[in-house]
């Protein structure tokens, strides 16, 4: 007769305890949940594809990225323009229909390549010709983004009214607005990370489930004070590719995998410690941390080099054959050409971004980001008054303007949020011992992308930034500022805490979306006589 294995029933005791310790509240089943912030998703989906073509010249660095990506759908590289037509002529000839401006030698360029191949889709979807083709890819990305920051927030609150409250927030944002219509990097950055921070929330409440079943099967506790391991974390895989992605885009996404990283080992030692673990701080550094470095960082670094494919792949990239004109010596020569050549091209490209410090009118200090002190102007062009298109009498030229204001009530209610969750951090941490503590995990998390997006740019010295470097950072703004009505309102829905809580959060979207509809026209590029322009201009340092 055939041996048969005792099949393992788990202690329902351990398990309803464990499940009570580790998983806290879960979201409250709601359709709201998923249509909230998918109407939400349309309505900014709306707001950013209207005449998204608009102005059809290149705006900013549209200059620098739309040219790029059109390159690398022709060469898989990006080229240098040619010299013969520096200045204003390389733009005016791509936005004229002549596409192939380059030279046959590869360009140096500052930042990675996946965001311009998601910039070059667009283009290989509706004609490099068309200015809506330079910007499809922002606007996919800058819905898709909403939906998942409402999604977060249901996950941070419980509440599918504050997952809807965030992802109509972010979907009448100024910032977030303007980057989305425009063909830069900056929006995929922000897709990017955000994603990643999505599948990382998602992670912390899958291990807890697993940990709080493997407690309850005595599975690794019985053999070991460390705990049970906790595998299959995919959630966490799907963070690494994801915020490899942002690297991919632009490397000011390193801050963020750093930060993430930390948080999520630290979310794990977390839930072994209220999990009863004898030994969790030495059970989180050897089963968690270590399984959390490949996943995350592991998976970037693939991720990452995979999307040099095409510099890989062709002759022409800047760099591609320094290894084979530069004999190896020592260590060097145990990587192959390709790779040393890379690794010079990066060296090159860090000494580049890190010397950019000339001066621009529209650079700014990143302690004035949160009050709008000074939005970069992407694109301006006047028209004399008396004109055709302009009427006279209008107090002097009309003016067209692309400017990267953000919500005023939106980023100003962030900043009394963001010092709210800062304090309510601190003061909810609930010491037991030394090196014990356990606040409010939602705070942390609602900080921890501003801690990333924002800090950094405090500590760069004289580099030249500006101010829409901030719509990386502003999903988290949004996060804070829900979390902070959550807290205020309690638990209890019967009292004026919860409808004054409530209330602020409807008053602060209305208005958010009348100051949209104010600043619409200078977000878009639309056409004012000069009266109407200044009417807009409520500092003197926006224009």
């Amino acid at each position: 007769m055939a041996a048969t294995e005792a099949v393992v029933q788990p202690d329902v005791g351990v398990l309803k305890r464990a499940s009570k310790r580790l998983k806290g509240r879960s979201p409250a089943p709601s359709r709201l949940g998923w249509w909230g912030p998918i109407v939400a998703m349309l309505i900014g989906g709306l707001v950013r594809v209207w005449n998204v073509g608009t102005p059809a010249s290149l705006v900013f660095d549209e200059s620098y990225y739309v040219k790029q990506a059109y390159s690398l759908t022709q060469y898989g590289v990006e080229l240098y323009v040619d010299p013969a037509l520096e200045g204003t002529t390389p733009n005016a000839m791509f936005e004229a229909g002549t596409l192939d401006v380059f030279t046959t030698a590869g360009d140096l360029v500052v930042h990675p390549p996946l965001g311009k191949w998601l910039i070059a889709m667009g283009q290989l979807a509706f004609g490099a010709q068309n200015s809506f083709s330079w910007r499809a890819a922002a606007v996919v990305a800058g819905m898709l983004t909403i939906l998942i920051v409402g999604r977060i927030a249901l996950r941070l609150t419980g509440s599918a009214y504050y997952g809807t409250l965030a992802a109509g927030l972010l979907a009448v944002e100024g910032t977030h607005v303007v980057v989305s219509r425009t063909g830069i990097l900056d929006i995929f950055l922000t897709l990017f990370v955000v994603g990643g921070f999505a599948c990382l929330v998602a992670d912390r409440f899958a291990a807890r489930a697993k940990l709080a079943s493997a407690l309850a099967h005595g599975v690794g506790t019985a053999a070991s004070a460390l705990g049970p391991y906790v595998g299959g974390r995919w959630w966490r895989v799907g963070a690494g590719v994801l915020l490899g992605m942002a690297v991919a885009t632009k490397w000011s996404a390193l801050p963020f995998v750093a930060i993430f990283g930390i948080m999520t080992v630290l979310w794990d030692m977390n839930a072994r410690r209220n999990a009863g673990i004898s030994r969790w701080f030495a059970g989180t550094l050897s089963r968690d941390a270590v399984p959390a470095f490949v996943s995350i960082v592991g998976t970037a670094l693939v991720v990452y080099l995979l999307s040099w494919s095409g510099w890989f792949a062709s002759s022409l990239g800047w760099g591609r054959r320094w290894a084979d004109e530069q004999p190896a010596a020592g260590i060097d020569s145990l990587l192959p050409n390709p790779l040393r050549s890379l690794i010079h091209y990066h060296e090159e490209m860090w000494r580049v971004s890190t010397s950019l410090s000339t001066s621009h009118p529209y650079a700014t200090n990143p302690i004035g980001w949160f009050f709008q002190e000074r939005p970069t102007l992407f694109f301006l062009r006047q028209t004399t008054e008396g004109a055709p298109g302009c009427p006279a009498g209008g107090g002097g030229p009309c003016m067209e303007m692309v400017t990267s204001l953000g919500t005023l009530s939106i980023w100003y209610a962030g900043v009394i949020a963001v010092v709210a969750l800062v304090v309510l951090w601190i003061a909810d941490r609930q010491w037991h011992s030394r090196l014990r503590f356990q606040p409010d995990w939602t705070l942390g998390a609602s900080l921890s992308g501003i801690l990333a997006g924002y800090v950094p740019w405090l500590l760069v010295g004289d580099r030249t930034v500006y101010s829409f470097y901030s719509v990386v950072f502003v999903p988290w703004v949004v996060l804070c500022i829900v979390v902070a009505l959550h807290r205020l309102e309690g638990r209890d829905w019967t009292t004026r805490r919860y409808r004054l809580a409530r209330s602020l959060g409807v008053a602060l979207l209305v208005m958010s979306m009348v100051l949209l509809a104010w600043f619409w026209p200078v977000l878009t590029g639309q056409k004012l006589t000069h009266v109407e322009w200044l009417a807009r201009m409520w500092l003197s340092s926006w224009h």
